[in-house]
């Protein structure tokens, strides 16, 4: 089976986390990242981990025919138009959390997918970790009973030591702070869990 060739637009902390993971991947082939202001130390980092080109420009990255998908760490405002874009040039999209920050938004890029007959991926990927894996078996099996309530914290301080002009302290980008970035996923954990 051929791997898939697949563009990485946002190159910043979870740009390279993903990028790390696709170079050991046997269903993957990074072709190239994208970030109109590239992060220091990229071109080596590139090479390191699968000699995939930079480019600055991501609109002509999801406009290239020779990427079968894109994978969208780009920040929270501009997920909508990207994915939009990226589903009418032919191209499969995995977006991370949040998908849009609006649900007319979400509704207009599940539209699109639909329309174009390729795959949207969502970044909920802590779905899939064993603790949660194995939490959702007990729920489901009623092994812990019938749940009432559900309560999470999420207490880290990873954001504090991005600098100030980082799009994840920007409250137009990343309007619900901390949430936006790591709450969402205990929201999706109670969705998966109890439903909406």
């Amino acid at each position: 089976m051929a791997k898939m060739k697949v563009a990485i637009a946002g190159l910043g902390w979870w740009g390279k986390q993903i990028a790390t993971c696709l170079a050991k991947s046997d269903r993957f082939t990074l072709i190239c990242g994208a970030d109109p202001k590239p992060p220091a130390g990229i071109e080596d980092f590139a090479r390191a981990n699968g000699q995939f080109q930079i480019r600055t420009d991501v609109d002509a990255v999801i406009a290239d025919t020779s990427i079968d998908g894109i994978i969208l760490t780009t920040p929270n405002a501009f997920h909508e138009a990207q994915t939009i874009a990226a589903f009418a040039a032919g191209k499969a999209v995995y977006c991370e959390k949040p998908l849009t920050l609006t649900a007319a938004g979400a509704k207009r890029m599940v539209a699109a997918a639909e329309t174009a007959e390729k795959v949207l991926g969502i970044g909920h990927e802590r779905r899939f970790e064993p603790p949660f894996e194995e939490l959702f078996k007990l729920v489901a099996d009623g092994r812990i009973g019938r749940l009432l309530s559900l309560e999470a914290n999420v207490s880290h301080n990873q954001f504090q030591t991005l600098p100030n002009d980082n799009w994840r302290k920007d409250p137009k980008m990343s309007p619900a702070g901390l949430y936006t970035g790591t709450g969402i996923h205990m929201t999706d954990m109670f969705c998966a869990l109890a439903g909406t």
